[in-house]
């Protein structure tokens, strides 16, 4: 059996820390059908409870059920080069 070369990544949220949440879509891409393009879509909002739950708040479903939460940083701290929907979505 072949192993996966997985990483671990611990969040760790903390009370009133607001979330960013997203749904990230995929589409073909017009010139070259091989290649694939994503976009981030804003869905909603989240927010870290006392005992570190999170409270979600959707303004719309994503179609494939999947969402991205992501610490709503200042625009100055992101570091997502790829994710143009991310800076131009999140307020």
């Amino acid at each position: 059996m072949e192993a996966k070369n997985e990483t671990a990544v611990t969040a760790q949220f903390t009370k009133g820390q607001k979330i960013a949440v997203f749904s990230i879509r995929e589409v073909a891409d017009k010139t070259d059908k091989e290649k694939k393009n994503s976009f981030w879509l804003r869905v909603g909002r989240a927010f870290v409870n006392s005992d570190g739950s999170l409270n979600v708040q959707l303004d719309a479903m994503p179609l494939d059920g999947k969402l991205n939460l992501r610490i709503d940083l200042p625009k100055a701290e992101r570091k997502h080069e790829g994710a143009e929907g991310f800076e131009a979505e999140a307020a």
